[in-house]
């Protein structure tokens, strides 16, 4: 320790002689952007009425009318009495998969004669529309889309020819339709709940088709449905396969066989939400348990899924949600209870719940980690909200509720095409009776108090994903699918992605502003081999590494792409900007097309408007396609990034244009639309081994204007620390003040050396950071040692000058607490100066004495005192303002032969972690007040679930629960002997 200090005194002498250059330059070379950030409201937007939200959910169902009229078809001629919503008259189905028009023909009709049977049985309206459409038209077509469907099917004993010539032959039997048990359509939920309202204007022979269709689609048996590769989750499977019984279950309450039916919609409950949990789940339901009943798993541990490789939202959240108010919505009719298996505490619908209220975007919708796979923006959140408004009476789910209902509408206005993955309409149905009859809802928060009871960083680790929730945005950062690494349905990349969108806390109703694309960030890439072999990517990582507290995270990994390794980094700072670091680093001889660093904007008439694009060139609309060449980009005055290249390389070159995005169902003149910012590129670079490309790093700037940008590129150019080869790192401005907060940024992408010594000085001095640093005067210079994909970050809110020729060594303890001592115990004169001090700042010896305090006005020029041995500063207002519980997570569980586990828990916050308790089978096993947080035993033969609480040590002592891991144990092992 002594021969380090000594080396550390001498650089650091160097380093004031000017035979070290520093790095970070002062204060107006290194980046105060001017004010100019989006200004927020004086006051958060108001929630709705109870009424409004009905209303507007009433108006939707109506717009049902103008979407499907014009489709509506009489067939009674072929089909007695009969007639149906025809899709078929779309033109824009996907021409490569012949024959889907007519799966969703029945779905659609369905979803249609649901919405018609609300507004008849809610309304005495006696005409809808401006077009004046009579009640009478609304039955009569309701009634004979029912009667068409069940004719049409195979399940009736005289029926008739459905639309055979234009539907898939998997859907057909003969010339009739008929839906195989585990089919990924759900055929007749919505025709269900449409038969269930209007029972008592059927006649009995529509009654009789009714019965006769929804026995025969029902299954007789429960299936498994559980997760494969590289499929995913099968839970779509099981709501689909409820969807098609719940008819059985509930309209004939006087069949002989109603018991099977109803004890197939009640397992359903436990197979929609399937976990590995479920296994060692003692809950008591159906007169035994949920283990007893466990025989698959469809969700991850932290109920994330995924289908088709993609992690998205449509399929792990709305259907399922669809599925619990199918059940709510008949048990109610029935005038009986749910099933136990859909209600029981913790059961898995609550656990879905929780993971979407995390992936929550400012407009209302989840967000899809790893890309769009189909529609974006259209409220696929909503039923998930409303679960938790009206059912689990939660005041934040009823604030995103508003967000998902405006959201929905603004989609339903605008969008007046049906498609089988929105069911907008029937959306809004079931949240009006859900709304009308469900005891009422939880008092919304306003949406900012619900945003920041939201806020923190999560791992999914089945994701490989990263989100981050702060004031000011949503980051997330995804490594890429575990479910289909190198079989990925699409074929358009594999989730390695990531996203920065802006919070807009003000905006009551915001206008979709992101696409989620699965390139978007990390790019696009085309290798060519030796061999002239092409590689797409970016495939899913093999190795990623990452940290994180509760107030920010960065990872670090690499895909591999052929002969070439895309390494990258990824950056979200508390408050702050986000910053993407990326390489290629070719293995063997390539070609290499990237297109760069791209962020998608959603662009769909009638739900965007036009959009202000900002560049070093000037103003112009984004939607307009644009080359040039530009640091810099800022979009709405919303979203604004900075382009760096390494070692002062220029990055400059942009081009913006409009691309399609992803919806396989249909033509690129349906799907949603992009507007798309391209920096960066790299065109057919010729790569030798060892060369090195696509040398480039973004700073995301969400929630700054245009000018605030600017200066932020002018501050960043050539800006890139002095590291070792194969290391990369900023400082990056960040919020503007009398002493400004700034953000480090390192990362060790591809050096075998793996220790540096990092010379920072900025007019307020040397950067207080979480290692030792060693200052004198304003220079310091900190050590850092990172293995290769190891990052280091942080927020700089603290800086020390020395103002002697005695140097000191400092450390960020935790928020608000530094730690001062003298360098080879001489004693120093030093001014520390707090950026955002909230005060009272207070200077406290070795044994606990305040030996000086001081408001944070008198603490803003700074704070001058003698160190002659270890000190602490501590700002108390800014360990006050800490309201986030820690970042806790159980890490990778070792099972030795012997049975005995190892349980290792993972848990950081920048108030420092107070304790940690472990529990296994919902008993406390362990409790610790300091690290290494582990536990070590035996759990016993079977299935066991371990989480952990942590408690930081802020003085809220703000806790975070984990997210549960469960474990199968094999064999005959000793019982918990530790």
């Amino acid at each position: 320790m002594k021969k380090r200090s000594v080396i550390l005194t001498l650089a650091i002498s160097l380093l004031s002689a000017g035979l070290i250059l520093p790095i970070a330059r002062s204060a107006a070379a290194a980046g105060n952007p001017p004010p100019g950030a989006r200004p927020a409201s004086a006051t958060a937007p108001a929630p709705m009425t109870a009424k409004q939200l009905m209303d507007l959910y009433l108006g939707i169902v109506e717009e049902t009318i103008t979407v499907f009229e014009p489709l509506w078809t009489d067939d009674s001629k072929r089909v007695p009495n009969s007639g149906f919503f025809d899709v078929r008259k779309y033109d824009d189905w996907t021409p490569s998969y012949k024959g889907y028009a007519g799966i969703v023909t029945v779905p659609a009709n369905g979803l249609v004669d649901f919405a018609y049977a609300i507004l008849l049985t809610e309304t005495d309206k006696p005409h809808f529309t401006a077009k004046k459409i009579p009640r009478a038209v609304l039955l009569d077509h309701a009634i004979k889309s029912i009667r068409w469907c069940c004719l049409t099917s195979v399940y009736v004993k005289n029926h008739y020819p459905y639309i055979y010539d234009n539907t898939a032959p998997q859907f057909l039997e003969g010339r009739y339709w008929r839906r195989e048990y585990g089919y990924r359509a759900d055929e007749t939920g919505f025709l269900t709940l449409a038969a269930a309202r209007l029972w008592d204007r059927l006649d009995a022979e529509t009654r009789s088709l009714v019965e006769e269709t929804m026995i025969g689609v029902s299954p007789k048996e429960r299936f498994l449905r559980t997760w494969i590769p590289p499929q995913g989750g099968n839970q779509d499977q099981a709501k689909q396969d409820l969807g098609s019984t719940i008819g059985a279950a509930y309209l004939f309450p006087d069949r002989p066989d109603k018991k099977l039916y109803e004890n197939l919609v009640a397992l359903a409950g436990i197979d929609i939400a399937s976990t590995l949990h479920d296994f060692a789940n003692p809950t008591p339901v159906l007169g035994k348990t949920v283990r007893d009943f466990a025989q698959g798993w469809n969700l991850y541990q932290d109920y994330s899924s995924d289908h088709h490789g993609w992690a998205q939202v449509w399929y792990g959240c709305d259907k399922l949600f669809e599925g619990w108010f199918y059940v709510d919505f008949l048990s109610r009719r029935a005038g009986r209870p749910m099933p136990e298996t859909y209600t029981y505490p913790g059961n898995g619908f609550e656990g879905i719940l929780n993971r979407m209220r995390i992936l929550c975007q400012p407009e209302g919708d989840p967000i899809s980690v790893h890309g769009m796979e189909y529609d974006s923006y259209y409220g696929s959140g909503l039923l998930a909200y409303l679960y938790g408004s009206v059912i689990k009476k939660d005041p934040v789910s009823a604030a995103l509720e508003e967000k998902a209902a405006h959201l929905l509408k603004r989609n339903s206005d605008a969008v007046h095409i049906y498609d089988y993955h929105r069911n907008n309409q029937a959306k809004a149905a079931l949240a009006y009776l859900v709304h009308k009859h469900g005891g009422g809802r939880a008092e919304p928060l306003t949406f900012d108090k619900a945003w920041a009871a939201l806020s923190g960083t999560f791992h999914h680790p089945w994701w490989q994903n990263l989100v981050h929730r702060a004031s000011n945005k949503l980051a997330s950062f995804s490594w890429g699918t575990t479910s289909s690494r190198d079989n990925h349905f699409g074929g358009a990349g594999n989730g390695v992605t990531g996203h920065v969108l802006p919070a807009r806390l003000d905006e009551a109703a915001p206008e979709p502003l992101l696409y989620m694309h699965p390139f978007s960030i990390t790019g696009e890439t085309e290798v060519s081999d030796a061999k002239g072999q092409k590689h797409s990517g970016p495939r899913t990582s093999d190795l990623y590494l990452f940290t994180r507290d509760d107030a920010e995270f960065h990872t670090a990994g690499r895909v591999t792409i052929g002969p070439v390794e895309q390494r990258s980094a990824f950056f979200s700072f508390d408050d702050g900007p986000c910053l993407f670091v990326n390489i290629f680093k070719a293995a063997g001889e390539a070609k290499l097309s990237w297109t760069g660093v791209p962020t998608y904007f959603y662009a769909r008439p009638g739900v965007t408007t036009s959009r202000r694009y900002f560049d070093a060139a000037g103003e112009r609309k984004l939607e307009s396609p644009h080359q040039g060449q530009s640091s810099w980009w800022c979009v709405n005055d919303e979203l604004g990034a900075v382009m760096l290249g390494a070692a002062g390389a220029a990055a400059d070159s942009l081009e913006v244009k409009r691309t399609v995005g992803r919806n396989w169902a249909r033509t690129d003149a349906y799907k949603d639309k992009c507007d798309t910012i391209f920096a960066a590129p790299v065109r057919d670079a010729a790569l030798k081994p060892g060369d090195i490309a696509g040398d480039v790093a973004a700073v995301f700037y969400p929630e700054w204007n245009h000018a605030a940008v600017a200066e932020a590129a002018r501050a960043l150019g050539g800006s890139a620390l002095d590291l070792p080869s194969g290391w990369r790192g900023w400082v990056i401005p960040g919020k503007k003040g009398a002493v400004p907060k700034r953000h480090l940024a390192v990362v060790n992408l591809d050096a075998e050396t793996r220790s540096a010594l990092i010379p920072l000085s900025f007019a307020e001095g040397a950067p207080v950071l979480s290692v030792a640093t060693n200052i004198q005067g304003k220079a310091g210079l900190t050590p850092l040692t990172l293995a290769r994909f190891e990052t280091f970050g942080g927020t700089i809110d603290a800086y020390v000058e020395s103002l002697g020729p005695a140097a000191v060594e400092v450390r960020r303890v935790a928020l608000g607490r530094y730690a001062i001592r003298p360098v080879l115990g001489k004693t120093a004169k030093v001014t520390v100066r707090l950026a955002d001090a909230a005060g009272p700042v207070q200077v406290i010896d070795a044994q606990g004495n305040a030996l000086q305090e001081v408001d944070a006005a008198a603490a803003a020029p700074g704070l001058t005192f003698n160190v002659s041995g270890e000190v602490t500063v501590l700002d108390r207002g800014a360990a006050d303002r800490d309201r986030l519980g820690p970042a806790v997570e159980i890490g990778k569980i070792h099972i030795r032969e012997d049975g005995r586990a190892t349980v290792p828990v993972i848990a950081n916050d920048q108030s420092g972690i107070a304790g940690v308790k472990i529990f296994m089978d919902g008993k406390e096993i362990d409790s610790r007040n300091a690290g290494p947080f582990v536990w070590a035993g035996w759990p016993g033969k079977g299935y066991h679930t371990f989480h952990a609480v942590a408690r930081d040590d802020a003085p809220a002592h703000n806790e975070r629960k984990s997210d549960a891991v469960t474990i199968l144990v094999q064999g005959q092992y000793p019982e918990n002997e530790d």
